[in-house]
């Protein structure tokens, strides 16, 4: 029996997968329970069902239901979603949850997506440091410059081949703990779970050769496994920062030579994969303070003072700000939130005021809150321009405006200017408090 195999019987492994099916299934946008059948069955019974899909896998029963595919809006595209049986998404998430510990130790340092003590903000606190490395070597400012390559992978999940003959199962084959291997049950084990069985509309059954189950546990394991060879290759320029978060990829050098032969390796790497780069969203440019384009190479190295990546903007001074599409949302969030308190305080027959709202809006600025607004953690934990902290605060006053006045901003700071909503109210700035953190964190260090 290979290791896959054996742990799959490990009951601690069913009731950890259930507990995550559970915290996911049990809350909804604002905390509001999910009440389906199908869950409050799984929640009525759990004892039962674990038990059973426990002895379904010792007695070497591994049926699995078909899976519904449908199309879904997630991060401001269309895509495919796979959305399994509750019964099946446990067993995928103990496959996850094994999986996950067998590639812990075969990931790259610069990978830093779907794992435990790593994030996006990290990935870009490495990358601000490097700059700030670079600027304080040439102190004179003609003298700088970072040559960036940044890519993202066409539909990375959709794309990833599943087929019999597919790189994937090498790759999988290929893991080991300790002295126990992966053997050929556990790759059928895998390609039954990563390769699930759909229904046509006359209810014929069929499945994928190419793309893996996205909705499923197992899509971020494989997502962060299929391209480690790439993150291998590219981890080793000694005068460059390189990292990857799922399909986005960003390497930077102040070596011409370097950026080349790193683009050389990523061509090669994604096509062995049978993959390809998004063209609209892989980028070649010199990154440098004025924003000037490479002397040498005007057309190949477009200058650039700032970029946008993994949501956040970067610019040369390594300040980080939120992206236009996260300040976006953000107030797209802080919107509906005041509204939908308006329309719950009237339909209690209660009034809507300021203290009332204000009381909201510093709850949902806590930490601490697990419904707090959209992209406060990035907000917190990687912005550093105090400019776009600003811009954050102005918005939560402006909205607040518009909310009390009933009228769009700019017409509400007629009725109610800044300078009063400060007066009448204590609004927490987003500016303040991170400044506090930041010294608490200092405080902390010292």
């Amino acid at each position: 029996m290979g290791y896959f195999s054996s742990e799959m019987l490990n009951k601690r492994r069913w009731t950890s997968a259930f507990d995550k099916i559970q915290k996911k299934h049990r809350e909804k946008k604002y905390g509001k329970p999910l009440v389906g059948g199908g869950f409050l069955n799984l929640e009525l019974n759990r004892s039962k069902i674990l038990k059973s899909l426990h002895a379904d896998f010792q007695s070497g029963i591994t049926q699995f239901k078909p899976a519904q595919r449908i199309q879904a809006y997630v991060g401001g595209k269309v895509r495919w979603i796979s959305k399994l049986e509750l019964e099946d998404q446990i067993v995928h998430s103990v496959a996850a949850g094994i999986l996950n510990d067998l590639l812990e130790a075969q990931y790259s340092s610069r990978l830093f997506s779907y794992r435990k003590g790593h994030s996006s903000w990290a990935a870009i606190q490495m990358l601000t440091d490097f700059i700030r490395a670079h600027r304080l070597q040439f102190k004179i400012p003609t003298q700088r410059g970072i040559f960036v390559l940044k890519r993202d992978v066409s539909a990375y999940g959709d794309n990833i081949p599943v087929h019999e003959k597919a790189e994937l199962w090498r790759e999988l084959s290929r893991l080991t703990s300790k002295s126990q291997k992966i053997d050929a049950a556990d790759i059928e084990l895998m390609k039954k779970l990563l390769r699930p069985f759909y229904k046509n509309g006359d209810q014929s059954e069929f499945s994928l050769s190419i793309g893996i189950p996205t909705g499923s546990p197992l899509s971020n394991p494989v997502l962060n496994l299929y391209l480690t060879s790439m993150d291998r290759r590219l981890e080793k320029f000694s005068s460059a920062i390189y990292f990857r978060f799922g399909d986005d990829i960003l390497f930077a050098t102040t070596n011409l030579e370097d950026a080349q032969f790193a683009e050389q390796i990523m061509e090669q790497q994604i096509g062995l994969k049978h993959l390809s780069f998004s063209k609209k969203k892989s980028h070649n440019f010199f990154f440098n303070g004025a924003g000037k384009h490479h002397p040498s190479w005007p057309e190949a190295w477009p200058g650039r003072s700032s970029f946008e990546h993994l949501g956040m903007r970067i610019d040369f001074r390594a300040e980080v700000s939120l992206s236009q599409a996260k300040i976006a949302a953000f107030q797209k969030d802080v919107k509906t939130r005041i509204a939908d308190t308006i329309h719950a305080l009237k339909r209690s027959g209660l009034s809507h005021s300021f203290s009332a709202l204000s009381h909201l809006i510093n709850e949902l600025l806590s930490q601490g809150n697990p419904h707090r607004f959209a992209f406060l953690d990035l907000a917190y934990q990687a912005a550093t321009s105090r400019r776009s902290l600003n811009q954050l605060d102005r918005i939560l006053w402006r909205e607040l405006s518009s909310a009390i006045a009933d009228q769009e901003y700019p017409f509400c700071l007629r009725v109610l200017p800044p300078k009063e909503i400060r007066q009448m109210i204590e609004l927490q700035s987003l500016t303040n408090l991170k400044n506090k953190s930041f010294k608490t964190a200092k405080a902390a260090k010292g």
